[in-house]
């Protein structure tokens, strides 16, 4: 049932943040520079001295290929790691590029495909993109969990309409800047803004693309130590699968509340959201349907 409130100011959240744009105009150079950082480089485009400095003198760290950068469950799980943890030790995490783990992860589901004898020549209707299109938005959902910055990096494309090239725009997951808040498009070292939900970034603002011209506009809120959300523990997951097991309406609640948390398991609703699910449960032990 909706619960509809008076409009109102809101602390802001993390910065969300999708960086694309032609490939060597400082993308990856500018973004070394933020502070405190989780980085995850899937191409190890950062492996080289230059970039491993300027982390190392912003505080951050890195994981390169060797260190699982495209092993998309083992990032999720490190993530709920945290999560279960109460604490995580970055301001922000940056995925660099995310279109380079998406492709991995997409040619890995389309081989898997193959493997189990499915005919994939006459195409698979973009069924072989589900398993990363589930790991953006699994990312997306723990990165508020976590309340962490994020920034997305994606390789740019050209833009067709017509048959003809009208701009460009970020090669990744659909829709993924209806996700984020904020789209930049680096050249030459310089941002410029391509969409916005913020104020202090007005569509066109060009900048020097940095951290301290980043927090500049955004705010010093950026360096606020996380306030993480716990996961629901193994014990709430386990009672409440029990406690729907014997009612008739299991599998819509299923679908209803974690459609409402945004979340694709039990495992990975918040414990205040998982608790909210097991009282409403317990009070009312039967559904309707069972009754009757």
């Amino acid at each position: 049932m909706l619960r509809p409130r008076k409009p109102k100011a809101m602390p802001r959240r993390r910065a969300r943040v999708l960086v694309s744009g032609p490939r060597k105009n400082g993308k990856s150079t500018g973004l070394a520079t933020f502070k405190n950082m989780l980085h995850i480089d899937p191409e190890n485009g950062a492996f080289e001295p230059q970039y491993q400095e300027l982390m190392q003198a912003a505080g951050s760290e890195y994981v390169g290929v060797e260190e699982g950068a495209r092993d998309c469950n083992g990032i999720i799980e490190t993530l709920k790691t945290y999560a279960r943890s109460g604490k995580i030790p970055y301001w922000g995490i940056a995925f660099d590029s995310l279109s380079k783990l998406f492709d991995t992860q997409v040619a890995f589901d389309l081989d898997k495909m193959a493997s189990k004898g499915k005919d994939i020549s006459e195409g698979t209707f973009g069924a072989e993109k589900k398993g990363a299109t589930g790991f953006v938005r699994r990312l997306v959902v723990m990165a508020d969990l976590l309340d962490v910055n994020l920034f997305l990096v994606c390789h740019e494309k050209e833009k067709w309409t017509d048959g003809k090239v009208v701009g460009y725009t970020f090669d990744g997951p659909a829709k993924l800047d209806y996700e984020l808040d904020l789209h930049l498009r680096v050249v030459n070292r310089k941002a410029i803004v391509e969409a916005t939900r913020y104020k202090e970034f007005p569509l066109g603002l060009s900048f020097d693309w940095n951290y301290s011209e980043f927090i500049k506009r955004f705010g010093n809120h950026y360096e606020d130590a996380p306030s993480v959300a716990k996961l629901a523990t193994d014990e709430q997951v386990a009672l409440l699968s029990n406690l729907l097991k014997v009612r008739a309406d299991s599998q819509q609640l299923t679908d209803k509340w974690l459609l409402a948390t945004g979340s694709e398991t039990f495992a990975d609703m918040k414990a205040d959201d998982a608790q909210k699910c097991i009282d409403y449960l317990q009070a009312k032990p039967t559904s309707a349907k069972e009754k009757a």
